[in-house]
């Protein structure tokens, strides 16, 4: 088992959990670990998931700098999903058949998946 990852990726509004040791974080939000001028973060221990504990991150550099690597890599997965997603939030499919009821395409979203199968 991997020593540091990332346990979940956020949702529209939830928050990224990443793991460092036997330790399990929550980021404040999906774009940022920490609030602003805070440098103690929450976690839970993976055997004990009840139990709260803290941890100040000015204390343990080394450890911050480990999480900072695990939340890059969730909040890169996290923007690349957020921006493959048409603009206006809804799907690919349900886009192509609005821009057909504007007329702007001639084409629906079924045909479209006909023409390339």
């Amino acid at each position: 088992m991997w020593t540091d990852a990332v346990v979940a990726i956020a949702d529209s509004c939830g928050k990224h959990k990443l793991k460092v040791d036997d330790k399990i974080f929550e980021s404040k939000d999906a774009i940022s670990l920490l609030s602003n001028g805070q440098s103690v973060i929450e976690y839970r221990l993976i055997g004990d998931p009840l139990r709260i504990l803290s941890l100040n991150l000015a204390d343990e550099p080394y450890i911050a700098k480990r999480l900072q690597k695990q939340f890059d890599v969730a909040k890169k997965k996290y923007m690349a999903g957020r921006n493959s997603r048409p603009i206006g939030g809804m799907s690919w499919a349900a886009n192509q058949n609005d821009r057909k009821e504007f007329g702007k395409s001639r084409y629906n979203h079924r045909e479209l998946q006909r023409d390339r199968a």
